[in-house]
């Protein structure tokens, strides 16, 4: 069989050291001058057989034939089409508590009603037993989800672990809101339903946060937040947070100073994730820098930091999951949680029965191709680690035209490899 070296090998110094790492196998090993110059030669007949050996059983060597974008294809079919999961996003709500600046939602007062919840029960039982899932993820989003947890989100909950429990199905729960109407006496029914995984933000430290994050009731938000994650921490079994932070070149410098306002205790149960605000993301490459500090600050701090970026992955993001839903409080259905849920994004809509009612918008998301499947990118040597980060299949499909981010992918390639090297 004749072989060749994966394009998807990336040789990496640090120091005197030289290491090599596959960005599928995810194998890191280091090595010397002597292999380095045999594989990017290649002169491969001059490696020994149990070096062959280890190299193809980290794929670093493959059979010859192999076009290597077309693995990273595979998994990415398997990923939309094969899943066993189904994902459903619910939006109890689309009212909020505050009116952040660059909030892309229109905020006006809404509920689903007594029957929605009715439909869309039934559409996630149908769904689940007619797909043969095996798990399910229900996500609560809004608007501020917990404006209704009471009244919508609780006992929707209850009937649904019940049925589960009945079914052998899976079900993991989880919640985006602002994190400013959590209490003790929620914290007990959020253990009752399960729901360990929250997505809270701050803008910044605390003095620009509640400059962004206040309503006529509450002008210290920041306080509020902080103590009901730690309520949270303290109170939820198997509690998760991620803390996502969103930064602005105006905000940047304050970030620091959020890692201090928890308790050391609770840290290692929030994942601190950065995000940069939409509307300067043409930012982004220039305060790179300034958050890898901030992340590695935050790593030696006792929290745990992802790498959002590099996060394993086939696919762009969860829109291209075919069996993935966003249903909104009048029973219209989308793909994706970033827009105003305007009905020209609309994918279908649930019918009183539970039925799902598909549009054309619905099979362009199911046919459409993903948004790395193009020259430039199946090109790529860094393909696997990318994924077209910047981009998804709703801004393909709707037109939007986003640059190629290579550099930034090459400086994350370079610092998880330098941190994979330092953990060993």
């Amino acid at each position: 069989m004749a072989i060749k070296v994966s394009k998807y090998t990336i040789f990496h110094r640090q120091g005197e050291k030289l290491y090599l790492y596959h960005q599928l196998s995810k194998t890191l090993l280091e090595i010397d001058e002597e292999l380095y110059t045999a594989l990017t030669n290649p002169n491969l007949d001059i490696l020994s057989p149990d070096v062959k050996q280890c190299l193809e059983n980290a794929f670093v060597l493959i059979d010859e034939s192999i076009e290597e974008s077309d693995a990273v294809k595979a998994a990415n079919f398997r990923c939309r089409y094969n899943s066993d999961s189904i994902r459903i996003t619910i939006l109890p709500t689309l009212n909020c508590n505050f009116q952040c600046w660059y909030c892309y939602e229109n905020h006006k007062p809404s509920r689903i009603s007594k029957e929605g919840t009715f439909s869309i029960l039934e559409f996630i039982k149908k769904e689940t037993i007619s797909k043969s899932k095996k798990n399910i993820i229900l996500d609560w989003f809004g608007g501020e989800p917990m404006l209704c947890f009471n009244s919508i989100i609780y006992p929707f909950s209850k009937q649904l672990i019940s049925w589960c429990k009945e079914n052998n199905i899976t079900l993991y729960c989880m919640t985006t809101t602002n994190g400013s109407l959590i209490n003790e006496n929620n914290v007990v029914k959020i253990n009752e339903i399960g729901l360990s995984q929250f997505q809270i933000t701050l803008d910044g430290g605390k003095e620009l946060h509640n400059k962004t994050r206040f309503s006529n009731n509450l002008t210290n938000s920041y306080d509020t937040i902080v103590s009901n994650i730690h309520l949270l921490c303290n109170k939820v079994k198997n509690i998760h947070i991620e803390l996502r932070i969103n930064y602005t070149p105006e905000n940047i410098h304050t970030l620091s100073s959020i890692l201090d306002d928890f308790d050391f205790k609770i840290r290692h149960k929030i994942q601190i994730s950065p995000h940069i605000v939409w509307q300067k993301s043409d930012k982004i490459m220039d305060l790179n820098k300034s958050i890898q500090n901030f992340c590695q600050e935050a790593l030696i701090k006792g929290y745990s930091v992802p790498d959002n970026i590099l996060r394993n992955r086939c696919l762009s993001c969860y829109t291209e999951n075919a069996d993935q839903y966003v249903i909104n409080y009048d029973l219209s259905v989308y793909k994706c949680t970033a827009r105003d849920y305007d009905k020209k994004y609309s994918i279908g809509k649930i019918l009183p029965n539970g039925k799902f009612l598909p549009n054309g918008l619905y099979y362009k998301y199911i046919t459409e191709t993903a948004p790395f499947i193009n020259e430039e990118c199946l090109k790529c040597n860094i393909l696997p680690s990318c994924m077209f980060a910047t981009s998804c299949l709703q801004k393909k499909i709707e037109g939007s035209n986003y640059s190629c981010c290579r550099e930034l992918i090459t400086e994350s390639i370079s610092s998880f490899i330098n941190k994979k090297i330092i953990s060993l």
